[in-house]
């Protein structure tokens, strides 16, 4: 992650590397080493490159994608005293410092819009809402009543126009009613946390994520899965495909089928039993048929 951060850097200030090495008071090679990646840079001079750059060193060993919250407070006006007072032992600003300080100063003209954290890796056993979890921040209008943002990744919403790389606005609770889309945490054996868009159903056999895509079968939640939040709002930063418009044309078709499906769901009928079942029947009404020529 660093050395793709100091190329985009060095790149986007539209600088060679002969003259970022010389404005660091490094050789042109260390620099091109550093963005090889064979070599790592001592803390003084990562400490160097991010006050060049005006980013922490926490952008960019790629903990974080704010580039720098302290920049951001001064953009609002907000002392650098109160700023000092604000940073950990690292010197580092954490994002709950940062949002109830812009909270408490933003101009009146962004009085109807709040920060939310966009949530990235999630470290297994820390609250979800935990600094360490921030991969970026994000300003929504207020009305919005979220509390995080999560990344939608995969297609196991589009039955619902939830696509991949979506931004789920949702609002952190440990409870939620059937029929919500919920946000369900997965502990894996590495530290971290899976984390999952689905719907969740309680139909008396036990508590189910159900995902909006019959390609996923559903999840029973008892299984090491534990409730993070609901969904409240969907924000896109593109547009949907011509796909998902087909995609769509293609599920309408069979709209008829749809209560059909979800009662055999409901009975815990395979498909495989289903069409048994139904070879069973067409043979009888076969039989029926003869015979009633038969005896006409």
């Amino acid at each position: 992650m660093f050395k793709e951060r100091l190329v985009k850097l060095r790149t986007d200030k539209g600088l060679s590397q002969y003259d970022l090495a010389k404005a660091l008071g490094l050789s042109r090679g260390q620099l091109s080493n550093y963005e090889l990646g064979t070599r790592q840079p001592d803390n003084a001079t990562l400490i160097k490159i991010a006050n060049f750059f005006d980013v922490t060193t926490d952008y960019l060993l790629g903990r974080t994608n704010i580039p720098n919250a302290t920049s951001d407070l001064k953009k609002n006006k907000i002392p650098e005293e109160f700023i000092k007072l604000l940073k950990d032992q690292n010197g580092s600003l954490p994002y709950s410092a940062v949002t109830r300080v812009l909270k408490i100063f933003s101009p009146t003209d962004k009085s109807k819009t709040k920060i939310l954290p966009v949530l990235g890796r999630i470290r297994a056993g820390l609250p979800i809402l935990a600094d360490e979890h921030v991969e970026d921040i994000l300003e929504v209008p207020d009305y919005i009543k979220g509390d995080y943002i999560l990344r939608v990744q995969g297609d196991s919403m589009v039955g619902v126009g939830i696509l991949d790389g979506d931004l789920a606005v949702c609002k952190e609770t440990q409870v939620a009613f059937s029929g919500q889309i919920v946000v369900a945490l997965h502990d894996t054996a590495t530290g971290f946390s899976e984390a999952t868009l689905k719907y969740f159903f309680d139909n008396g056999k036990g508590p189910v994520l159900r995902a909006a895509n019959p390609d996923y079968k559903d999840i029973d939640i008892t299984e090491g899965y534990r409730i993070a939040g609901v969904m409240v709002g969907l924000i896109r930063e593109g547009s949907p495909s011509y796909q998902t418009y087909r995609d769509f044309l293609a599920v309408s078709a069979y709209e008829e089928w749809t209560q059909v499906i979800e009662t055999a769901i409901g009975y815990g009928i395979t498909p495989q039993q289903l069409s048994v079942t139904l070879d069973m029947q067409r043979q009888m009404i076969e039989r029926i048929m003869v015979d009633k020529r038969k005896r006409s």
